[in-house]
């Protein structure tokens, strides 16, 4: 089954609970790195650690990977966020939401805001422009928790 990355999961949504109450800038950043590597662990883990425990789940992953990797409409999710985010963050150190000064094309009728830091924070760029960083990664743990369902799923109707 998906073990290990049901257990990633379960430290994404801790650091995620962590996120969602920090008020410091700097301990939100190092916060938002975690989650954001997190999230993407979990499916390293799927596919370099639990596909390997038996043939059906081998088997389950490599096909979900493949319909994740062809379908990037269905799976914006994925593409949008997960890896997106994730390669922006530990490839260039950038981070993909805004917190302070919110630029002018994010807020409605061209209006320049400034926000208590984390207060708001929106994702700047993506499918996900304009929504709380917090509330995109709250939907990405659940993209991965429905998706992690449907392979033990797949896997128990294959046995």
């Amino acid at each position: 089954m998906t073990t290990t990355a049901r257990l990633v999961l379960a430290d994404l949504v801790l650091a995620h609970s962590m996120l969602e109450d920090e008020e410091d800038p700097a301990k939100f950043r190092v916060l938002w790195a975690a989650t954001v590597g997190l999230c993407r662990t979990v499916g390293d883990a799927l596919d370099k650690v639990d596909r390997f425990t038996s043939p059906t789940l081998s088997s389950v992953v490599t096909e979900f990977y493949a319909s994740w990797k062809t379908d990037e409409i269905s799976n914006e999710m994925f593409f949008g966020f997960i890896k997106a985010e994730r390669d922006l963050l530990m490839h260039e150190y950038q981070r993909g939401y805004q917190s302070g000064d919110i630029p002018i094309a994010i807020l409605p009728q061209g209006n320049k805001h400034s926000l208590d830091e984390g207060l708001f924070s929106p994702m700047v760029h993506g499918p996900f422009a304009g929504e709380d960083c917090r509330d995109v990664m709250f939907d990405a743990i659940k993209w991965w928790s429905d998706q992690l369902d449907e392979i033990d799923r797949a896997v128990t109707a294959a046995a």
